[in-house]
């Protein structure tokens, strides 16, 4: 594996090197079929929650934030992608925590409300062993990330103003 796509940690290793792609903030997802959005921190907390859960026994970050300000939700569902979520959030009441780009997925099916609570933006970098920095494959790799963000518009400034391809070398 040449870069990862990942959610930024509060640190990285010494070893690896990572480049800021972009930041989402999180929203409340529902079914608006069933119930209607979140008005209040105690309507969020007194939902039933559904999560994409990876398996791998760590909490997430959004679970971590949610912890440190004493917040604390149900989850009665853990289910390992985005597309089964949205299609097992169909129907119910459950709420699911997801980033706002997770709407392009969820278009006529679910709707959405702001995070009950201001939580600070998700960052998401790629990230690559520092070994590998002056490969010439990896650096291919990288450009042409690069470039077809650049093509989308994304490598101008997002609605928040943040510049979304901005290089993050761990010194």
């Amino acid at each position: 594996m040449d870069v990862v796509l990942t959610l930024r940690p509060r640190s990285y290793s010494n070893t690896l090197c990572h480049m800021a792609l972009s930041q989402d903030t999180m929203r409340v997802f529902y079914d608006p079929k069933v119930r209607g959005p979140v008005e209040s921190i105690a309507d969020y907390c007194s939902a039933s929650h559904a999560t994409v859960a990876f398996g791998q026994g760590r909490k997430s970050v959004l679970q971590t934030e949610l912890e440190a300000l004493a917040i604390h939700r149900r989850i009665i569902l853990g289910v390992p992608n985005l597309w089964m979520l949205i299609r097992l959030l169909q129907g119910t009441d459950m709420l699911a925590s997801l980033p706002a780009r997770a709407a392009r997925n969820t278009e006529g099916i679910l709707a959405s409300s702001p995070f009950p609570v201001e939580l600070p933006p998700n960052q998401y970098d790629l990230v690559w062993h520092r070994r590998f920095s002056n490969s010439a494959r990896l650096q291919w790799l990288l450009m042409t990330i690069e470039t077809a963000l650049s093509h989308r518009g994304q490598s101008q400034p997002d609605e928040a103003g943040h510049d979304t391809l901005r290089m993050l070398w761990n010194e």
